[in-house]
């Protein structure tokens, strides 16, 4: 009979996992063990690229900085309401006036007001695709205040695979605030980002060698403007001059001839030098039509109409209305109702009411009040439809049961009874 050694095989911490968590009679999730093994437990610091990001994108991008506040600022304008979901065969909401929940977010905190609030937190997105805000009170119970944490100071804590986020870390100068937040004290608004699993993509990150461009075009103007609009020309000496005679006469047409002060003076010379100035064709005066090209790329990715911040090749009155239009459909009311969720889902349950919820005043926003307008008036000819139906294609709440009706004309009837009960052949 022949004996066979056996050998002990190590196993994975993958594996390892597995059958600790088996033990217990859990199944496991070997995507959130990969990542809690990967990441060891460790924070997952910021990109130390997110401030640099910020400065060159929304500090010195005059594009950039005009659609984040396009953005943010037309959200922080809108109003919040309350709202308690009907129970039971009462499915009908009712709008509340006044509530804790809602002097919260009126009032987020001593410093700040609701819009500021609002747009803060939306600007932290749009600038750095992450935004986080702190409920900030006791260990249990409604927050005493809110805020929005400047997104380059906090870090991620991995958890386990139960709880993927195990906490967040606030740091300011290298020193951590403790204790640490806990998941449920901060609501994480994050772009998607393919590539990462903890943090968003900053639309600057998208953008940046757009901004690049349109950070070197303006810095190429600001040159000609020093130099009266034209770049150097050439000092033609007959003969040779030392280095000190040379030092001496750049210094001297520097003094008299350049800059936006000077410009238009000409220049007086003598001995044997003159000036030759070289043209710039329209070729080269090109970078004009391509800085503007670039600042629509860049207001593409924020999906904010050109005409909204300022180009004027395409600006008119109808054009622009149907921007600011476009601004609110397509960019604005997506940004409000995913807070809308993410309120109702975080801040809203704190209050011990699970039927409470919140919305923001669509009726309010001056810009699509047309669109509305085009809404109540095709649910008014929709006579093959509810109260209920057409109230609720307006985003209104239904009535109840006394909802359930079709109305009809009273001058409509059918046609066989206009013949008699003979149809027509």
């Amino acid at each position: 009979m022949i004996k066979y050694k056996t050998y002990k095989i190590p196993l994975s911490p993958l594996v390892k996992a597995r059958n600790f968590f088996r033990s217990f009679g859990i199944k496991s999730n070997p995507l959130a063990q990969r990542m809690m093994i990967l990441t060891g437990g460790a924070p997952l610091w910021t990109k130390k690229d997110l401030a640099l990001l910020t400065r060159a994108g929304y500090m010195n991008c005059s594009t950039v900085y005009a659609c984040v506040n396009e953005r943010a600022g037309g959200a922080a304008g809108i109003p919040w309401k309350l709202y308690r979901r009907g129970q039971g065969e009462n499915t009908k909401k009712v709008e509340i006036d006044e509530h804790p929940a809602l002097a919260r977010l009126r009032r987020p905190n001593p410093q700040e007001g609701g819009p500021t609030f609002i747009k803060k937190l939306l600007a932290f997105y749009h600038i750095t695709g992450n935004s986080y805000n702190l409920k900030i009170g006791p260990n249990e119970g409604p927050p005493l205040e809110l805020y929005s944490a400047r997104p380059d100071r906090m870090t991620v804590l991995p958890g386990n695979q139960f709880n993927p986020i195990g906490g967040y870390r606030y740091t300011i100068n290298g020193i951590p605030r403790k204790p640490d937040f806990k998941p449920e004290e901060v609501l994480h608004l994050k772009t998607f980002h393919p590539l990462d699993d903890w943090y968003g993509l900053s639309p600057i990150e998208v953008a940046a060698k757009e901004i690049d461009i349109n950070s070197m075009a303006r810095d190429w103007n600001m040159k000609l403007l020093q130099n009266d609009c034209r770049p150097p020309g050439g000092i033609i000496i007959e003969g040779e001059m030392g280095d000190e005679e040379q030092e001496a006469l750049i210094e001297r047409f520097e003094s008299r001839l350049a800059g936006y002060e000077n410009a238009g003076r000409p220049p007086i010379l003598e001995g044997g030098v003159r000036w030759e100035p070289w043209a710039i064709s329209p070729k080269d005066m090109d970078w004009l039509q391509a800085d503007n090209m670039n600042s629509r790329k860049i207001c593409s990715i924020y999906n904010v109409a050109p005409e909204i911040i300022g180009d004027a090749q395409n600006k008119t009155y109808s054009n622009y209305k149907e921007a600011r239009k476009a601004l609110y459909v397509e960019a604005i009311l997506p940004d409000l109702d995913m807070l809308a969720g993410e309120f109702n889902n975080w801040l809203a349950p704190a209050w011990g009411d699970d039927r409470l919820y919140f919305e923001y005043d669509k009726n309010s926003i001056d810009a699509i009040k047309e669109e509305m307008t085009a809404v109540y008036e095709r649910q008014s000819k929709a006579h093959w439809r509810t109260i209920n139906e057409k109230r609720a294609a307006c985003g209104d709440d239904d009535i109840g049961k006394d909802g359930d009706v079709i109305l009809i004309p009273s001058n409509l009837m059918p046609l066989a009874d206009l013949s008699g009960g003979r149809e027509e052949e």
